[in-house]
This record gives C-alpha cells, structure tokens and sequence, in this order.
C-alpha cells in the first residue's frame, strides 16, 4: 500500500474510482511535452490540428517521480494488448503494400 500522497499502479478500480474520472471534460490530446525538474515530472497534453498548426494546450499534469513510474507502469500494463493488436494490423499493412507493389 503506498503511503499518503503517493501513487499506485493498480487494477483494484472502485466505482468511485471510475466515477472520479469520468467527472470532468475530456479533451482531445495528440501531442505530449514530458519535462524533467528536479521535484518530478511535468506532463503537458496539446492538440495539434495539422502539421504545420501551432500545438494548442489542452492540461497538463506535474508528478512525482514516484507517481510519474507509477503512471508509466499503469500505461504499460493498460495498453498491452492494444499495443499488440496495431502491430499486428501495422505489420498487415506493411505486407499488403509489399504485395502490391510486385
């Protein structure tokens, strides 16, 4: 159990859990700024719209090193099977464009 002020990755999520992040708006994030200081980690969500627009802050998020590890650990086991699923469909379409291509 961590003590008071710290983080944990854990798969025991309450309902109130669940309910606490739903809570609150959700804004499209599809560029992140992660900057080390020597209190922790400061993670900032933007959303760029095209290439050549400016990144548009969306939130960001300071932690701990103890709970930015806690949240990379989580993000690990969160998104295995994910992860494994678009390579597999990446590695599909990489074979279908060398197929066509001959």
């Amino acid at each position: 159990m961590p003590d008071e002020g710290e983080s944990e990755a854990t798969g025991d999520v309450t309902v109130e859990d669940v309910d606490a992040a739903l809570s609150g708006p959700a804004h499209l994030a599809n560029q992140f700024i992660v900057a080390l200081v020597p209190a922790g980690v400061r993670i900032a969500f933007c959303e760029v719209e095209s290439p050549e627009s400016t990144p548009v802050f969306r939130s960001a998020v300071f932690l701990s090193f103890r709970d930015g590890i806690a949240l990379y650990r989580l993000l690990q086991e969160t998104l295995r099977e994910p992860e494994a699923v678009l390579n597999r469909l990446e590695a599909e379409a990489a074979e279908d464009s060398e197929a066509s291509d001959d």
